[in-house]
């Protein structure tokens, strides 16, 4: 799958890879090196958009999800920003800061049965 991707997003992601947040950190261990059986990418450019973690075997993408994503403006921006990256054959996976701190075996259930 082909997305025309801009070079500060790509420059962005390379940022965002290197600079996690503490549950980016936390469950991108969990899933690296094909852990769960499917290769995911960290911080994965999708045209304009940056997944949290990609899958394209499996045409996944999992989103960390802290407070700010509570917002008002950011709900509706994400609503916007999921039915542009559904509308390309992606399925997104939602998981919450809460969830990867107080459940991580939780979340990679969650995970695991969402690649199924």
């Amino acid at each position: 799958m082909s997305y025309d991707t801009p070079q500060y997003i790509t420059d962005l992601a390379r940022k965002m890879r290197k600079e996690p947040t503490p549950e980016e950190a936390v469950l991108w261990e969990a899933v690296r090196n094909n852990k769960l059986g499917v290769k995911f990418c960290n911080q994965h450019p999708l045209g304009r958009y940056i997944a949290d973690l990609y899958c394209h075997q499996k045409k996944s993408v999992i989103e960390i999800d802290g407070s700010i994503h509570d917002l008002p403006d950011v709900i509706e921006y994400d609503k916007i920003r999921q039915r542009e990256i559904e509308s390309r054959g992606l399925k997104i996976l939602r998981v919450r800061n809460e969830e990867i701190r107080k459940n991580l075996q939780g979340v990679i259930e969650k995970i695991t049965n969402a690649m199924e």
